[in-house]
């Protein structure tokens, strides 16, 4: 009976924890996130009908690293102050060993990093596509969603402008900037419309005016008039293959040999791993001598934390860029927290077992 009930104890207040403490940096990741979303709304990147949607699929990508920090953070506090209560101790002396919470701390931390690789594997990728094809359909720029006197991104490479839109969407006295590597073209044009169908890259078309082509390093500038001019707006290469990356399915990237194909794919099986692990090590670091002030615990448990997730976001970058191949990968880091929850339940202070 005494052990029901110590399971139940020690799991709501890791459980209730995780959740607060995940519910709180979820607020806090979704309010920077509605500033730069209603800031790219307001300069047409994207509709105002797709900011609700957006954030809540950028919420879904940052609860992957948000969910382990919390669990993480909930085990360290629950556990630190259950033993500087004396509760733990109270609970030694009953015939409860520290093993035994333990066993209740593991099966939380395995249901919770399940949920992790859930996120990792399947739920992130999933919002990372439906993240870029929203913003793909809200980022084509048209008059209709213009401001006039406003100066708006346009493609790639370019910006618009116009002096004035009327009710058919036709801008007049409009003004395009595009950055060529070494030149600046800028072109002016009497009047000019956008057309955006369905299925065909987007295109300005312009009337009357003239287009100036000049040189960064104040070589030989050009001049040129047109009646007619049709422009097409210029997509990005090396983003979308990046995006691409991100959104496509953990199966597929497992067959990949391209480095950041494998750097990726990698992560999403290692996160959970270290989710799992971290949580443990952070069980052995609360448990605190009675009486004993809490705060080097926990500056110790931040500075773990920064030190396997710096490890790990070093790892991959050594892993994009092709100096580590798949083997070991960035696989060694969940191995090197693994070792690190084994080093410290041979610590007597950490895993309070009688010294030999």
């Amino acid at each position: 009976m005494i052990f029901a009930v110590v399971d139940r104890y020690v799991a709501r207040g890791v459980i209730v924890r995780t959740l607060t403490g995940f519910a709180l940096l979820l607020a806090l990741v979704s309010a920077y996130y509605v500033s730069l979303l209603l800031r790219d709304a307001a300069m047409a990147h994207i509709s105002s009908e797709y900011v609700l949607v957006l954030l809540g699929l950028r919420d879904i990508v940052a609860s992957e690293v948000l969910l382990p920090t919390a669990l993480y953070g909930a085990a360290l506090v629950t556990l630190t102050y259950l033993h500087r209560d004396r509760e733990a101790y109270a609970l030694y002396a009953a015939g409860v060993a520290p093993e035994r919470i333990g066993r209740t701390l593991w099966v939380i931390a395995v249901v919770f990093s399940l949920l992790v690789a859930v996120l990792s594997t399947v739920a992130r990728p999933m919002a990372y596509r439906v993240s870029y094809e929203l913003q793909q359909q809200g980022s084509e720029l048209d008059a209709g969603r213009m401001r006039p006197g406003k100066f708006y991104p346009w493609g790639d490479d370019s910006v618009i402008s116009a002096a004035a839109i009327d009710q058919n969407d036709a801008m007049a006295d409009v003004f395009v900037q595009r950055r060529i590597p070494g030149i600046t073209h800028v072109i002016r044009a009497d009047s000019g419309h956008i057309v955006a169908a369905a299925g065909e890259r987007h295109r300005l078309e312009l009337d009357a005016g003239y287009g100036y082509w000049l040189s960064d390093d104040g070589g030989l500038d050009r001049e040129a008039e047109f009646a007619q001019l049709v422009y097409f707006a210029r997509t990005p290469d090396e983003p979308a293959r990046t995006l691409n990356r991100r959104a496509r399915s953990t199966l597929d990237l497992a067959s990949s040999a391209h480095p950041r194909d494998i750097a990726e794919f990698q992560w999403r099986i290692a996160m959970p791993v270290i989710a799992l692990f971290l949580t443990m090590i952070g069980t052995r670091l609360g448990r605190v001598l009675p009486g004993r002030s809490p705060y080097p615990r926990f500056a110790a448990g931040i500075i773990l934390y920064a030190v396997v997730f710096n490890l790990g976001t070093l790892a991959r970058t050594w892993v994009e860029s092709g100096v580590v191949g798949r083997m070991p990968g960035l696989f060694w880091v969940p191995a090197a927290v693994a070792l690190a929850y084994w080093g410290a339940g041979r610590i007597p202070r950490l895993s309070l077992a009688r010294p030999r």
